[in-house]
């Protein structure tokens, strides 16, 4: 299947609806506006339903990642070169920005700086340098469990084991089910959004025309999952991202294929990592100041899109291009790959 422009598209959405949500609603809860948008201010939390679209993207994407992997160590290796060395740029550039200008309650110090570059911190209960990182705790367990069916030969098997999976999630989440599970332990096995990745590798299927009778079963359950977890207004909202991933799956999105929000799709990941901290730290300058907060938050916004721009720029693509080149070319790395194909 040839690349899928109109996922750049889905993605700058999401960021763009994310960054909303933060600077006015989110901002609003944590310090608060000094300026009143009762109907806007509605309308931004919703923004963060921007993380729930990040996650059907995930699961389309993450799919046809491994659709393509021919063994285990091929899909590490893809993970690894496309997240890591952005977040380690972004995690630099946040936790140097909270020291210098400082931001309540959200300074770290140097030992949880260095742990947040695992990106897996949070399963060992340390503090995320900005509060965005908790998704990526998400996508890593998404990204183990896809590994782990993956190489235990059992790929072909996904839509039945996400339907188990699915409805045992479902059923943990009902209010007359006394289970208590620690917050670490839902998020490492995906109990309260696993419907939303089980739907984009629905997509991916549907897009990809490899669907089954399955998939169809896989996506029923995954609409109905939203209303047993959200209330049925949310449910609803979110069920207009299957929608817009419906058009896509029969190319009726072109849309989406619109310049500005294919590039903001394409900075969507730095973007995404910088702009909560960062924003907040310009935002509270301006008020500070006694300025207008409004410019504060555009400037906020111009700021995150200008070292998300660098980031993709010079860090993300150049990076994405030495490392899987290395891992094509080097012929330890094809020693180490038919090891982990004798595995498989």
């Amino acid at each position: 299947m040839k690349r899928v422009a109109e996922l750049d598209g889905v993605r700058g959405l999401a960021a763009i609806a994310v960054v909303i949500y933060h600077y006015f609603y989110r901002y609003d809860e944590l310090y608060g506006h000094d300026f009143t948008l009762s109907n806007f201010f509605e309308l931004s939390y919703y923004g963060h339903f921007g993380v729930h679209l990040f996650f059907i993207v995930s699961g389309f994407v993450i799919y046809w990642t491994i659709s393509r992997s021919t063994n285990p160590l091929d899909f590490i290796w893809s993970r690894f070169s496309r997240l890591y060395p952005p977040f380690w740029v972004a995690l630099i550039v946040t936790f140097v920005a909270l020291a210098v200008f400082s931001l309540p309650d959200r300074e770290v110090d140097v030992s949880t700086f260095l742990l947040n570059s695992l990106m897996f911190h949070e399963y060992l209960g340390v503090k995320h340098v900005d509060g965005v990182y908790w998704t990526l705790t998400l996508e890593l367990a998404f990204y183990f469990w896809v590994l782990v069916i993956f190489w235990t030969g059992n790929i072909q098997y996904i839509e039945r084991i996400l339907i188990v999976w699915m409805c045992c999630a479902t059923i943990l989440t009902l209010q007359y089910v006394d289970i208590q599970i620690i917050g670490r332990v839902r998020k490492f096995l995906l109990l309260d959004y696993i419907e939303l990745f089980a739907a984009g590798i629905c997509f991916y299927n549907y897009k990809s025309k490899t669907y089954t009778r399955l998939t169809h079963v896989v996506m029923t359950l995954s609409v109905m999952s939203l209303y047993f977890s959200y209330s049925v207004k949310t449910a609803t909202a979110l069920c207009v991202f299957y929608l817009l991933f419906m058009l896509i799956t029969i190319d009726k999105a072109k849309f989406l294929k619109v310049k500005l929000l294919t590039y903001f799709g394409s900075i969507s990941y730095a973007l995404y990592l910088v702009h909560q901290n960062i924003g907040y730290i310009v935002i509270r300058k301006f008020y500070a100041q006694g300025l207008n907060p409004f410019l504060g938050i555009l400037l906020a916004f111009a700021l995150s899109i200008l070292i998300a721009s660098l980031i993709m720029f010079y860090i993300e693509r150049p990076s994405l291009r030495v490392l899987r080149g290395f891992y094509k070319n080097n012929e330890k790395v094809h020693s180490l790959r038919d090891k982990f194909k004798k595995l498989t």
